[in-house]
């Protein structure tokens, strides 16, 4: 079947100019190869030129490379997170699709269409078109690149000579700049293909039920299969720290200045990696609502007979034969089975997911909590909490 093949990642142009160079070959560490490249091509020759203009290592009256924490954050660790994440993401959503598929939450009528649906996600992802654009993108980001260096008044910049680019700052603005912005847009593009083929999915006729176990119509799989796009979360929320600390240290702004646009980060962080989960909310919806009245019906049945039973026991039967017939649990695990039906999730996230995405958002916060604060004077804070 064609979702046991499933995959955003293995397809598009890049894929193949891999795959035709060899890099795709058993044995072959090409993630690992692929982030060296980059690091490569985008950092390296920024070092050498910073250094030839005396600008790699920090001092008190200037910004220099390695101390240009909004550039060191997106290049030596937001990229890095992002192409390292590519192939863990991918291979939990092909699992994802794959169980879906096999899971028989697609009934006989919609497989043929499901199958479909897949393929027409491969012919996206195949598609040369995305990913020239994000490449387009990416190198129009070269002509307004200056705008966006962490300047601070009073010091002098790495890229900057006079009010002009550097020549660091020119391999910056046309070459490390563009590489970021290209793997960070490919990955906004997959997010895209994903939450769209979620949508169609949506639009299939499912086999999905409110009493499910799961407490979300047997779609409770779909939420640790979403977190795995915390990925974006933890390369965005590294670059806003990158540029945060930068403030911190040479402008001298304090923590409490970020703390609102700190919570923004991990709210809108859980807001957007698990946004394309409201697709499936209609489905649910609709689900909840017919099992709703249909066991509203059962449930009335059942307990006008148990209620019949109780008011006129069968006279040859003893108490102790009345209490130990099955009935009464019967009729307990069918309140089980309303219960579970009645609090199904309309949105399939449970409360794990949710904070698993709020803590990675939040992770890369910490530096700046330990700039603000001292290891001491935290542990002291913390224990005077927990007293």
């Amino acid at each position: 079947m064609l979702s046991d093949s499933f995959s955003l990642l293995r397809g598009g142009p890049v894929y193949r100019l891999m795959h035709w160079l060899g890099a795709l070959r058993p044995g072959v560490p090409t993630k690992w190869l692929l982030l060296a490249l980059i690091v490569v091509v985008s950092f390296v020759p920024l070092m050498v030129l910073a250094a030839i203009e005396g600008m790699l290592l920090p001092s008190a009256d200037r910004i220099a490379l390695l101390g240009d924490y909004a550039v060191l954050a997106r290049l030596l660790v937001a990229v890095p997170i992002m192409v390292l994440g590519a192939g863990a993401c991918d291979h939990v959503l092909h699992a994802t699709v794959r169980y879906i598929g096999r899971s028989g939450l697609v009934p006989g009528a919609s497989h043929d269409a499901f199958q479909r649906l897949v393929q027409h996600g491969h012919a996206i992802r195949d598609s040369h078109i995305p990913e020239t654009m994000c490449a387009l993108i990416a190198l129009l980001s070269a002509f307004s690149t200056n705008a966006k260096f962490s300047h601070v008044s009073g010091f002098t910049h790495w890229a900057t000579v006079e009010g002009s680019l550097s020549k660091a700052g020119e391999w910056f603005a046309a070459v490390s700049a563009p590489v970021f912005r290209f793997v960070a847009l490919v990955w906004l593009w997959r997010f895209l293909v994903w939450a769209y083929l979620l949508w169609r999915f949506s639009r299939l006729r499912l086999a999905i039920f409110a009493a499910h176990p799961d407490g979300a119509g047997g779609l409770g799989f779909l939420a640790p299969a979403q977190s795995w796009f915390a990925v974006m979360a933890l390369a965005a929320s590294t670059i806003f720290c990158g540029t945060a600390l930068v403030q911190m240290e040479y402008a001298h702004a304090t923590l409490q200045s970020f703390q609102w646009e700190m919570l923004g980060v991990i709210v809108g962080s859980v807001l957007v990696v698990f946004s394309p989960l409201l697709f499936v909310m209609r489905p649910l919806v609709r689900t909840r609502r017919h099992d709703m009245h249909e066991l509203g019906a059962l449930g009335q049945a059942a307990s006008r007979a148990f209620a019949a039973r109780w008011e006129n026991p069968d006279p040859t039967q003893s108490g102790d034969a009345l209490l130990e017939s099955p009935n009464p649990s019967a009729v307990a695990d069918f309140t089980a089975m309303y219960a579970t039906a009645r609090s199904m999730a309309v949105v399939p996230v449970n409360k794990q997911a949710l904070l698993s995405v709020a803590v990675v958002a939040a992770l890369p916060m910490l530096p700046l909590v330990l700039h603000a604060v001292s290891i001491d004077e935290l542990l002291r804070r913390v224990l005077g909490v927990l007293a």
